[in-house]
């Protein structure tokens, strides 16, 4: 089984994934979600489940009205940080994790333990604990 994804914009792009594995679904994910908010809206992807030939996931959208991405995760960053024991101004800090360079960008309310979404300067999305993210500050 294979999944054709079609992203327009100014060219048209094609990619064949031959199995679903942690790396394709992490990209399938990224590029769901920045197709989408090119129409306003910001999507969610959690609670995957996938073997070589299959997946199920939860989708949830939200329109931005008018708001970029950054700031809807900002925005949800403020709402939320203070139930894992962290500040509003952590949000955007940069941080360094296994030797590599991480910013801080969300948060994942729906998996308690590995709660902080951090982005690695390859564009790279990793989550993490709250732990480390104090350890790191």
């Amino acid at each position: 089984m294979s999944l054709y994804l079609f992203i327009i914009k100014k060219e048209t792009h094609m990619k064949q994934f031959s199995k679903f594995d942690r790396d394709s679904l992490s990209e399938l994910k990224e590029t769901l979600a920045s197709h989408f908010a090119a129409y306003g809206i910001k999507l969610d992807m959690d609670s995957i489940k996938y073997s070589n030939s299959t997946f199920s996931a939860k989708l949830k959208g939200a329109l931005t009205n008018g708001k970029d991405v950054a700031t809807m995760e900002q925005d949800d960053w403020n709402k939320r940080c203070y139930r894992y024991g962290l500040k509003p101004d952590q949000f955007g800090m940069h941080i360094t994790l296994g030797g590599k360079e991480y910013q801080v960008r969300g948060l994942h309310p729906s998996r308690p333990k590995y709660c902080v979404k951090v982005i690695g300067d390859n564009g790279n999305i990793m989550l993490t604990t709250p732990e480390s993210l104090h350890a790191a500050y």
